[in-house]
């Protein structure tokens, strides 16, 4: 049986708020710090740069903006943001009477 007088007390380390990691040593050991995370971080990046290259070539590149033809938005290869501006009331109320 051990008496809380024969424990022997550390103090635990003094937490510095202000003492941080700059940028390169935080990507070090947090994004690249072995094999596995360097892979697992490559990966990452590459799918997020693919997906927001497809969202921003489908979005803005090959999108249509404005057109009264409905053919034109048909043929589009990407999003078709004039049925926005045709249809924005009833996108936003609804059925609900106009007046």
């Amino acid at each position: 049986m051990t008496t809380i007088s024969s424990q022997i007390a550390t103090p635990a380390p003094a937490y510095d708020p202000h003492a941080r990691i700059s940028g390169a040593v935080w990507l070090k050991a947090n994004l690249f710090g072995s094999i596995w995370q360097s892979l697992l971080t490559v990966i990452v990046a590459a799918g997020l740069i693919r997906f927001f290259w497809f969202v921003l070539d489908w979005g803005v590149i090959n999108a249509v903006f404005y057109t009264t033809d409905p053919d034109v938005c048909r043929a589009a290869t990407g999003a078709c943001w004039a049925v926005i501006v045709e249809k924005h009331r009833p996108m936003l109320f609804g059925l609900y009477p106009y007046d």
